[in-house]
């Protein structure tokens, strides 16, 4: 038997039970794989967090706009309404580096000692884009404009999510750092001018010309009420008049309501981000939109918006994606009339619909990015801004926030007038009050939730559960007589994990509970089991490894669990997503690349065929982490290929690893061996040496190119190197 087959029928047999454990050493078996329960249920519960704790993000610039460095707690005075306030909290955060300083006093009176610390988290991302409010030419910027940060600035630990004032992303709203996921939002992202609140009648009435008609400006009203007199020869005036006021407040309704629905949008995302530490970055994209203070509840909206960026640490920036405007804004019939009148509107409805945005990047510690066509470079620069802050943190007065209104913040650098100070400048009081009273009973008897109550909490979490790290990873195969399979294997290691002893053996017993979901958020199946790991041997604490499988059809899925050690309660839980390609469709596919660790010292560099021997040493990682003292080995399987003129497949690999982003080792393509293989699943393998490479976080790529139709596709693996 060619040992090209024989590489493909051990490997496939670890794939099948993986992750493979060395019995030798864990003499505690792998349960088999649990099929999920496709069936689902209607569950849909959603862990919403608030926080008491009032907290500014500070970046104090100079006049150069270089931000300030070195700055103690005592060099700031912070006020609210006026009022001095005593700091209970301070963090000076510099590229993840954070001095952290403390007033809080202990029972000996002395104070805390400032620590310098290394956070090792990403940057927490958030497109909120407008689509409610961009015209065709910003609809098509915006969506380049974050394909090209998630392909060429995304980095490993960030984590992004996208969001859509309109609601059409739907389930792909969600906080993550799958590249794939990520542009499948994008291209959700479908341009629909009938969310505009204009009423596409003939002659066009833009919003703002409709607010000034509402307002009683002469000048507009009478455009409109001579263009009308034109279209219906021999009408009333003060009919035509009355018509077209008519027609301004129907225009007004419906704008008042997708501006609100914007803002609404904006706050809620910003306050989904509240679970994840540090700063929050938040991209505002859109055209403008009006916020009259008058006749909407814009003014109370916006306060909001200060509110959540406050209790976050969020800043926001906002982009008026229009960019340089040379003509006259879009559906503007009355600027067309010229003179002043048409200087009057146009310049007027710029303001107007700017005023919304500008105002939620001063309130936010942000800023607001207008007359600029080169929009990636502006994100690059507030990605830039955003990574210095000193962080302010301080409980809110009781008799303070009973009141109904927006406290305002102020922040100080004493001493240092010179100095520009950014920040979010107020909280909401009555907020504030219902943030305290669910803080309270949330922190005040967490053991008292039900044990399922506790599971499904961490179930539904925006982000991850630590106490009890949880690892998985998904793998889709193709395999023969069984198709298309997708496998899942979860880990917890064993220093995590709360062990009793008895008489026979050590013990550990954790709760599963798991859910998966299609891509538009309909729940596909649950799962639920409790899992004891043991071994006989009294100074053995073995790993936990839990298997599941099931069969889905072609497209997008999410699996989420969450897991809690029985006997000390702690909780954990993971989120991944599996991308099914459809296989009927003839089209070039790709199995999920698949790694595994490689600890013998006899290797090549890279292989096409690595022998059956190597393969005893090597188990699929489920955590992706590996030893420089170890090789990388890695496996991917290629479907669908062409056959050529000498009726057989024509395919190159080409191998490429990155570190933060940056393109480290660009291997050459390399042409597929067919020796021994099955023309129906074709595969590659490959062994990487590891310790050349520094310990830190990478991304494996490998390109396949099927000559015969010069069509390829990329597949993309995220691993840590220890």
């Amino acid at each position: 038997m060619q040992k090209g087959i024989i590489f493909v029928i051990l490997f496939l047999s670890i794939f099948i039970c993986f992750p493979q454990i060395q019995l030798s050493q864990n003499k505690t078996p792998t349960p088999s794989p649990t099929p999920i329960n496709t069936e689902g249920n209607n569950d849909n519960e959603i862990l919403k967090i608030e926080s008491s704790l009032i907290q500014t993000g500070v970046t104090v610039l100079d006049k150069k706009g270089q931000f300030v460095q070195n700055l103690k707690q005592d060099d700031f005075e912070v006020k609210v309404d006026g009022k001095p306030v005593v700091l209970s909290f301070f963090e000076s955060v510099i590229e993840n580096q954070i001095i952290a300083e403390s007033k809080s006093q202990n029972k000996n009176n002395k104070q805390n000692i400032s620590q310098l610390t290394y956070n090792g988290r990403g940057r927490t991302i958030i497109f909120v884009v407008d689509d409610l409010h961009l015209s065709f030419e910003s609809h098509a910027r915006t969506r380049d404009l974050i394909l090209k940060f998630i392909d060429n600035d995304f980095e490993l630990n960030d984590i992004l999510a996208i969001v859509s004032t309109s609601g059409k992303i739907g389930f792909l709203q969600q906080f993550t750092n799958d590249k794939i996921v990520l542009k499948k939002a994008v291209d959700r992202l479908i341009y629909n001018r009938n969310f505009s609140g204009s009423d596409r009648l003939i002659p066009p009435m833009s919003d703002y010309e409709a607010l000034l008609i509402d307002r009683r400006d002469p000048e507009v009203t009478n455009v409109f009420a001579q263009l009308m007199a034109k279209e219906y020869p021999g009408s009333d005036y003060e009919s035509n008049v009355a018509q077209v006021r008519t027609r301004a407040s129907s225009i007004l309704v419906q704008a008042r309501i997708l501006s609100e629905n914007t803002l609404k949008v904006l706050d809620e995302a910003i306050r989904r981000a509240a679970q994840r530490e540090g700063r929050k970055i938040v991209f505002f994209l859109s055209d403008g939109f009006l916020t009259d203070p008058v006749s909407s509840d814009s003014v109370y909206l916006l306060h909001r918006i200060t509110d959540a960026a406050a209790r976050t640490n969020t800043v926001v920036y906002s982009f008026d994606v229009k960019g340089l405007e040379a003509g006259l804004p879009e559906g503007t019939t009355a600027a067309n009339a010229g003179g002043q009148t048409g200087y009057r509107i146009q310049s007027g409805e710029r303001f107007e619909v700017q005023d919304g945005l500008s105002t939620i990047a001063d309130t936010t510690g942000g800023r607001f990015i207008t007359n600029s066509n080169d929009l990636k470079t502006e994100v690059g620069k507030a990605l830039v801004e955003a990574s210095g802050y000193y962080l302010l943190a301080w409980e809110p007065d009781i008799e303070i926030i009973s009141k109904e209104k927006l406290k305002k913040v102020e922040v100080f650098v004493k001493g240092h007038p010179d100095l520009k100070v950014r920040l979010q400048n107020g909280y909401l009081g009555e907020v504030a009050e219902k943030g305290l009273k669910k803080d309270a009973e949330t922190e005040s008897a967490p053991s008292q939730l039900s044990e399922e109550t506790q599971l499904r909490n961490a179930l539904n979490s925006q982000f991850l559960q630590n106490d009890l790290p949880t690892s998985m990873v998904l793998n889709y195969l193709d395999l023969p007589n069984e198709g298309g399979v997708v496998k899942a294997a979860i880990q917890i290691k064993n220093e995590f994990l709360e062990f009793t002893k008895d008489a026979e053996e050590n013990s550990a017993k954790v709760d599963f509970l798991g859910s998966l979901y299609n891509s538009d958020g309909k729940k596909e199946g649950y799962f639920k089991d409790r899992i004891t790991v043991s071994s006989k041997n009294k100074s053995e604490k073995p790993d936990l490894f839990y298997n599941l499988q099931t069969i889905l059809k072609p497209g997008l899925y999410q699996i989420r669990i969450a897991t809690r050690d029985v006997k000390s309660g702690k909780l954990g839980n993971a989120v991944q997503w599996i991308n099914i390609p459809d296989l009927t469709k003839h089209k070039l596919a790709l199995s999920s690349l698949l790694l595994s660790e490689n600890s013998k010292d006899n290797f090549q560099k890279s292989v096409n065929y690595p022998n059956d021997s190597s393969l005893s040493s090597s188990e699929i990682s489920v955590n992706r982490i590996f030893q420089r003292s170890s090789n990388l080995r890695y496996v991917i399987f290629i479907y669908n290929t062409k056959l050529g003129k000498n009726n057989l497949p024509d395919i190159t690999v080409q191998t490429q690893l990155f570190r933060k982003g940056k393109l480290i080792l660009d291997g050459q393509p390399r042409q597929l061996s067919l020796e021994g293989q099955d023309l129906e699943r074709l595969y590659y393998a490959a062994e990487l040496p590891l310790n050349s490479f520094p310990s830190g976080q990478y991304e494996i790529k490998l390109t396949i190119q099927d000559k015969n139709i010069n069509s390829s596709l990329e597949q993309m693996v995220s691993f840590e190197i220890r």
